[in-house]
């Protein structure tokens, strides 16, 4: 019996550094061709510019491995298996310049600017193409409770649906005069966009019909502050490391069930409680798998960039239940065009909140942090994994093209400010300009690295 049991043991430990390593090398490939795609945009930028590349690393730094060449380039496998890089012939002063027309230095300032802005510009097409294939080969994530009649689960506190007597219970039967059957329908003829969202909702009530309606200021940006919010289940997505959740044992897939005794019938209206409650202890019902936990978490107080305070508990929630909805080749790359261009501004307006100080900077990932969210999406199935990647491949992107001195943006950056004084600056001037770089990408990886050690500490060692 005391073998078996070891037996088992040693059968559980291997299944688990086998998932474990599995979901490490998925990430490494994962990551690894998020690289690769921006430094072949690089390459082959520069090819069709007329630049003699001389070494493609594909995969790592270092000494050479093993490779082949091909023409000038010398593509190779690295001993440092992190990243990969391309090196040009002539690409700064530091290296030898002898100014042959196939040198980098060589090419018109906008054949440079081609080349600089390849590969971030791969990275926004690589990001496409990963939306593109989550549409054409799982469908549309989206709510399952589109698919069921409209019936309100409840009503969001001194929202407009509140205040035109909308209830949990009542049904939705149409919008200004157009019939609705679920709540897909509903989203789709309900203008909810408009800057001064007005309608008349007709509803069932104790089975009469009865009509309201309901109007909205500019500052509502929310369906479901409208007309009310469906039964969804809620679900822990995310989690910020040390935050209050983190700290009362929430942890990534759990299940909300109630807060404060009260059943969680919607995600706006479980953030709704969440951000009532900063600075007193909410009791938290949680399913994990066979377990029911009850969890106490105290929500910290927040600033809103509009100046209004509410509770924070460091949680990214959402619904629990989705189906994926298939689509054509056509719609599945128009709208992995569009997503592209959403998460493109959103990550945009988080860089700006950085750099306004609206956003704190002990947010930022680094490595270790940008692996542990890879892995989590890796476990949670291949959508969510490829989602990761791609907004991964976005923020490289735009990361890339901060005027940071040694980042394309930074070289971007020196090359119209030549342009605009009609002549290079100096060797003098250049050097300078890349030391400052370097000094703000160090200061850069310490912070983040420390986030990155500041978050692998458990919760409770933090106090």
């Amino acid at each position: 019996m005391l073998i078996g049991a070891m037996q088992g043991q040693l059968l559980m430990a291997l299944f688990s550094f086998t998932g474990t390593l599995r979901t490490v090398l998925t990430v490494g490939f994962g990551l690894t061709l998020i690289i690769l795609a921006h430094e072949w945009g690089h390459y082959i930028v520069a090819r069709l510019a007329g630049v003699r590349v001389e070494v493609f690393s594909i995969l790592g730094f270092g000494p050479r491995l093993f490779g082949w060449r091909r023409g000038d380039t010398d593509f190779r496998f690295s001993l440092v298996p992190l990243g990969a890089y391309v090196k040009m012939a002539g690409e700064s002063l530091e290296s030898e310049v002898a100014g042959a027309p196939d040198e980098f230095l060589s090419k018109t300032r906008w054949q440079r600017a081609l080349v600089l802005a390849a590969g971030p510009a791969m990275n926004v097409v690589c990001a496409a193409v990963f939306l593109c294939f989550i549409f054409l080969t799982y469908g549309v994530p989206e709510p399952a409770y589109l698919s069921k009649p409209a019936v309100l689960a409840g009503v969001l506190k001194n929202s407009p649906a509140a205040n035109a007597g909308l209830a949990a219970g009542d049904k939705i039967v149409s919008v200004n005069g157009t019939a609705v059957a679920s709540w897909g329908e509903l989203a789709r003829v309900f203008d909810w966009k408009q800057a001064n969202p007005r309608a008349e909702i007709r509803f069932e009530k104790a089975g009469a019909v009865q009509s309201a309606i309901v109007t909205g200021g500019p500052s509502i940006a929310k369906l479901t502050e409208l007309v009310g919010y469906p039964d969804e289940p809620v679900q822990v997505v995310g989690i910020i490391p040390g935050g209050p959740a983190d700290r009362a044992g929430v942890k990534v897939d759990d299940v909300v069930k109630t807060a404060d005794g009260q059943p969680v019938l919607s995600v706006d209206a479980f953030v709704e409680t969440i951000q009532q409650s900063a600075g007193r202890d909410v009791n938290l019902g949680i399913a994990r798998g066979d377990q029911n936990l009850t969890l106490t978490v105290k929500p910290v107080e927040e600033a809103l960039p509009d100046g209004r305070k509410v509770g924070r508990i460091g949680i990214q929630p959402a619904g629990a239940d989705l189906h994926y909805r298939r689509m054509s080749p056509l719609q599945a790359a128009s709208l992995s065009v569009s997503e592209t261009g959403n998460l493109t501004a959103q990550i945009c307006g988080t860089v700006w909140q950085l750099v306004v100080g609206k956003a704190s900077i002990q947010d930022l990932q680094g490595p270790v942090g940008i692996a542990r969210i890879s892995g989590q999406a890796a476990q949670r199935g291949v959508p969510d994994f490829i989602f990761v990647l791609a907004l991964i491949s976005l923020n490289l992107a735009i990361v890339n093209l901060l005027p940071i001195p040694m980042m394309d943006g930074g070289q971007l950056l020196l090359l119209g400010l030549e342009g605009a004084r009609r002549r290079d600056f100096s060797g003098t001037f250049r050097e300078h300009f890349l030391q400052v770089g370097i000094a703000f990408l160090l200061l850069l990886v310490v912070l983040v690295m420390y986030n990155d050690i500041k978050k692998l500490i458990p919760a409770k060692w933090l106090g």
